[in-house]
Formats: structure tokens, C-alpha cells, sequence
């Protein structure tokens, strides 16, 4: 659960404080916290699907 609520309230928070920026999806593609959080979301998902089966 904290995966998906993090890139949420960061996606809308980059949406709405930076104006400048011609796409909110590509600061969200460049936004190293965001990306990270993907990353995290990635491994740890994979490691429970990989325990959970097992191994």
C-alpha cells in the first residue's frame, strides 16, 4: 500500500507546484523519487512473489 499512495501524492503534487513544465507524466518520468519508488515497488513485489511460491 504505501507504494501506490507515495507515487500518487507525488505525482499529484508534481502536477500541481510545477507550472512550468510542459507535461506533469514527463517531470514525473525525470522526478528521482518517483522513479525510485517504481524501482522499490519492483523488488519488493518480486520478492514476495518469489517467497510466496515457495523458494
Amino acid at each position: 500500500m504505501p507504494f501506490p499512495i507515495l507515487g500518487i501524492a507525488r505525482f499529484t503534487h508534481l502536477a500541481t507546484t510545477r507550472h512550468e513544465a510542459e507535461s506533469p507524466t514527463e517531470e514525473m518520468l525525470r522526478d528521482p523519487l518517483f522513479l525510485a519508488n517504481c524501482v522499490l515497488y519492483l523488488v519488493v513485489t518480486g520478492a514476495i512473489l518469489y517467497w510466496a511460491r515457495g523458494a
